[in-house]
Parts: C-alpha cells; sequence; structure tokens
C-alpha cells in the first residue's frame, strides 16, 4: 500500500478496532469508546465486527465479517491474497459514532 498511502504517518489517517464485545451493529451507541491503539485487528472470525474511523472526516464506519474464504490455489511466490472476506458495511451519520439505527 506504499505507492497509494505514502509514508506511514499518512497511512495513520484512519485507526480501527475490534468491536468484541457486542454481537450486533446496533449494539454499538459510541464508537469512539472503542480501543483503537493497535496498527491491526485481528484475526476476526465470521460475526466479528471491526470499526474504522477516518479521523480527518470524523466518520466511522462498522464491517461486519460475514465469510472468510481461502485463496484457491493459496499463492506460493506472492504476498497474498491468502483469503478473501465478505463483509457487510455500516457507515454511522456525519459526526456520530452511534450505530444503534442500523438497519
Amino acid at each position: 500500500y506504499s505507492q497509494l498511502l505514502g509514508d506511514v504517518e499518512q497511512a495513520a489517517e484512519s485507526v480501527v478496532a475490534h468491536a468484541a464485545s457486542v454481537q450486533r451493529v446496533q449494539d454499538i451507541t459510541d464508537a469512539s469508546t472503542l480501543d483503537y491503539s493497535a496498527p491491526s485487528v485481528g484475526p476476526i472470525a465470521p460475526g466479528g465486527i471491526v470499526i474504522v474511523h477516518h479521523l480527518p472526516s470524523r466518520r466511522y464506519l462498522a464491517l461486519v465479517v460475514d465469510a472468510i474464504e481461502p485463496a484457491s490455489p493459496p499463492p506460493t511466490n506472492s504476498a497474498g491474497p491468502y483469503a478473501y472476506a465478505d463483509v457487510t458495511w455500516y457507515l454511522a451519520a456525519p459526526g456520530s459514532a452511534d450505530f444503534s439505527a442500523a438497519p
């Protein structure tokens, strides 16, 4: 991703958190209280929820992992992909960290 994002400082536009304590996106009423201190999260099992906080826009995106499938055949001479994920996403309203009204 370095070609797209430049140096590591620029890549810090977004931070991620694993919403491990909730079962449904609608149970997240304040995504700002999650722990965004880790540079990455995972592994995330199907049903798990990852929150992406885009710092410049102050928007929150919830990704629910629906399924993870290994790449077929797995790569042997490259860096991936090793798996593919199907996700359902929810974007909180501008200025909000509340997903309780998500469909």
